[in-house]
């Protein structure tokens, strides 16, 4: 048992709840804080896109839909040929 355990045991009910709630902030910040930050502000400055810009975005993400349509067939069909020879 290291100590943190060791404290987190020894303290009050209200330390401890307030010791896991700060945690759970910093697991939050881990795991959404840059990547989501950055999406935000992607999202708030594409309102102020002129028309050839929003077209290139439209243009990159159709042809990223074919690109993940085109390979997930691929991998549907990989497996369909696995599961149909295993039984």
């Amino acid at each position: 048992m290291d100590y943190k355990e060791k404290v987190y045991f020894v303290v009050p009910i209200f330390i401890q709840n307030a010791m896991l709630s700060f945690y759970g902030l910093k697991l939050r910040r881990e795991r959404y804080g840059k990547h989501l930050i950055n999406k935000y502000k992607q999202l708030l400055d594409s309102q102020y896109w002129n028309i050839s810009r929003l077209n290139d975005f439209q243009e990159r993400v159709y042809s990223l839909r074919l690109y993940m349509l085109s390979n997930l067939f691929h991998i549907i069909k990989n497996i369909w040929v696995i599961i149909t020879f295993k039984v």
